[in-house]
């Protein structure tokens, strides 16, 4: 069951991130991240016990190479994959941004009080004009910097889920016997 618990309160603490802002306190994004960090030591070490309960103790040393052979790529799969949604979305995300700046929109309304302030502070027409660019450029990357992350978080939320089903069928009809041949481990 503590693995079941592990990954619930890892997927609780992913999907606090799916809401983070570019503004967000570091304080709350360090505190979603040690919620994620304390359901994964849950999890993965009920669910290491358990997997070298199972096996005879001819079979620990093989099966301790193998376990850290699957940790190491499912680690790697799992960052190649959200790097690469985070790295397919970042774009969509710009253009679905770029394309809200039309004349008369909210976003070219705030370029003109932009420009205003750059001229207001000494900056000539053109100077204001590039600084203003620079700051909308930057404030959209950014936005969609966010969103993309956002997406990729959402992707570890499924994925956490996911997880969950199979923990379930690691207790299902799982009943502790103790064996005498295996040095007080339990069996099916």
């Amino acid at each position: 069951m503590l693995t079941i618990a592990g990954a619930l309160v890892m997927t609780v603490g992913m999907m606090s991130l799916t809401g983070l802002e570019a503004d967000t306190d570091l304080f709350a994004v360090k505190l979603h991240l040690a919620v994620v960090g304390c359901g994964l030591g849950l999890g993965i070490m009920s669910a290491v016990t358990m997997a070298y309960s199972t096996l005879p103790d001819v079979l620990v040393n093989q099966g301790s190479a193998f376990l850290n052979l699957v940790r190491q790529i499912g680690s790697a799969f799992g960052v190649a994959l959200l790097t690469t949604i985070l790295q397919e979305r970042q774009p969509v995300c710009l253009n679905r941004y770029a394309e809200a700046v039309t004349l008369g929109s909210p976003a070219e309304q705030a370029s003109n009080q932009v420009s205003a302030f750059w001229q207001g502070m000494g900056h000539s027409v053109g100077e204001a004009q590039q600084l203003t660019t620079l700051y909308l450029v930057q404030s959209v990357q950014r936005a969609a910097s966010v969103l993309a992350f956002h997406d990729a978080f959402f992707a570890a939320v499924v994925f956490g889920w996911l997880v969950i089903v199979p923990a379930v069928f690691l207790y299902r009809g799982r009943e502790a016997v103790p064996a005498s041949s295996k040095g007080g481990r339990f069996t099916r």
